[in-house]
């Protein structure tokens, strides 16, 4: 880095600040969605083979849901970009969006 060569050669660099602490929390949530997402399918899959008794069933329920959470997802960034002229959308929208999606969608489709 830049303080190669100087009498700080030995010091610890550090980026503060809210852009740095936004990045951070992008990635443990990234982190946090992809291990809530596999825990959530994994147990709603054991639950839908044993209420439906069938292996094609649970495919079937699973696939949807996670049609209908990545069309929402492209609809909701259209409408951010498009719509609203927002860059990109905040963090935690498809964490909460995947959650609310999931529990409310393997209600409405057993």
């Amino acid at each position: 880095g830049t303080v190669k060569g100087t009498e700080l050669h030995d010091a610890k660099t550090a980026i503060g600040g809210t852009t740095a602490r936004n990045v951070d929390l992008k990635e443990v949530t990234g982190q946090d969605f992809l291990r809530t997402a596999t825990i959530m399918l994994i147990g709603i899959a054991i639950v839908l083979i044993v209420i439906t008794r069938s292996l094609l069933n649970t495919i079937f329920i699973i696939g949807s849901l996670l049609l209908a959470y990545f069309a929402s997802l492209g609809i909701s960034e259209q409408i951010s970009a498009h719509v609203l002229h927002v860059e990109s959308l905040s963090w935690n929208v498809p964490f909460f969006s995947f959650i609310m999606i999931v529990a409310l969608g393997v209600d409405y489709s057993i």
